[in-house]
């Protein structure tokens, strides 16, 4: 016999051994079915051995190594964060005098703050996506002056319009655009109208090869171009990571949706919810999270759902990136007194509405 073949059998006598040792001590009474805290084996004999630690996230484990072990608060901490679920009514709260997309990546930082975000959705009937707002009405009509004047030698541009997709250049915005449909986006039609003939592998490599120049086609199209419907919120919105549904063009049919996403997530073990909007409609969904120990945060510029709130924030300052700091006051881990402006003692009130009703709101610095 060999001394390969010596030495493999030893390291599979062992590796039976120190799998037999696992399994009659980790799947103890204490630990339940769950490996225990024993380190783990150092099978190449070399270095110190790494103990397994375990903790409780909702309804699942999860192991990490590390070269101590840790405790139930400083497992808390290292997994840290609580889960977040942001959920937005653009019926109520659309974005103004903001690009959407600018607003919903504001509002994105804002829950990553709060924790690991889970979820992030807006609700908003079919209306809301073909309606154009005025100040979006002002800047078309400003655009469309402003290129009149170009065409009549009126007013002349302090740099020249180029193509970013193959760099040509044009002194008139009209010039750039009229190019742009004749040359990029006619090609592009014809690359889709020959993809609906290809299947399977020719497929594939076709959508590989023209997915970098996909997307910066569309990012260029979305400056030069203007949206035949609304003002692309829909499509902002999806390529900040919303998860944008359309309902029916119905009353309330957007807000029975979104309690019905909220009432999802709270039974699935969501540990704070972020709501962006100030209709009243969801007072009795944002109660009941919270009386089943869900954190519960308002962004909105009233005050109707803050009495149920555990932080507010306001609308206009979060979407326009002026961040406004509300106050946690069901402080339940410390016992500190909190004052108001006027120097009344919060925690002396018998309940959260009369002390939210006291509360100064105070810009963060």
């Amino acid at each position: 016999m060999n001394c390969a073949a010596y030495g493999s059998g030893i390291f599979y006598s062992f590796l039976v051994s120190s799998l037999a040792e696992v399994w009659s001590h980790g799947f103890s009474s204490e630990r339940g079915r769950y490996l225990s805290s024993r380190k783990i084996i150092n099978f190449a004999g070399i270095g110190t051995p790494l103990p397994l630690t375990y903790r409780k996230r909702r309804s699942c484990r999860i192991f990490c190594a590390c070269g101590d072990n840790l405790n139930t608060e400083d497992e808390e901490n290292i997994l840290g964060a609580m889960s977040v679920g942001i959920f937005w009514d653009l019926d109520n709260k659309p974005p103004v005098l903001v690009p959407p997309f600018d607003a919903a990546v504001r509002l994105r930082n804002l829950g990553n703050e709060l924790g690991e975000v889970v979820d992030m959705v807006a609700y908003a009937n079919r209306n809301a996506f073909t309606y154009v707002p005025g100040w979006v009405r002002e800047q078309r009509q400003g655009r469309r002056l402003l290129d009149e004047l170009e065409i009549k030698g009126l007013v002349k541009a302090e740099r020249p319009y180029y193509c970013k997709l193959c760099g040509r250049v044009w002194w008139t915005n009209v010039a750039l655009r009229k190019h742009f449909k004749l040359v990029h986006e006619k090609e592009r039609k014809q690359r889709l109208a020959f993809l609906k003939t290809l299947k399977g592998k020719k497929r594939a490599r076709f959508l590989t090869k023209y997915a970098e120049e996909e997307v910066k086609y569309k990012e260029v199209a979305r400056r030069v171009l203007t949206p035949k419907s609304g003002y692309g919120l829909a499509s902002e919105l999806r390529r900040a990571g919303v998860d944008v549904k359309t309902v029916e063009s119905k009353p309330q049919a957007a807000d029975e949706a979104l309690k019905k996403h909220i009432a999802f997530w709270v039974n699935n073990g969501v540990d704070c919810i972020c709501m962006v909007s100030d209709d009243s409609d969801f007072l009795g969904i944002l109660g009941t999270a919270k009386r089943k120990g869900v954190k519960v945060v308002v962004v909105g510029d009233a005050h109707t759902l803050q009495r149920v709130a555990d932080i507010s924030y306001s609308w206009e300052d979060v979407a326009s990136g002026d961040r406004y700091q509300g106050i946690n006051l069901c402080d339940e881990d410390t016992g500190d007194d909190i004052e108001n402006e006027d120097g009344d003692d919060i925690s002396d009130y018998d309940n959260v509405d009369e002390c939210y009703a006291n509360l100064r709101w105070v810009v963060s610095s």
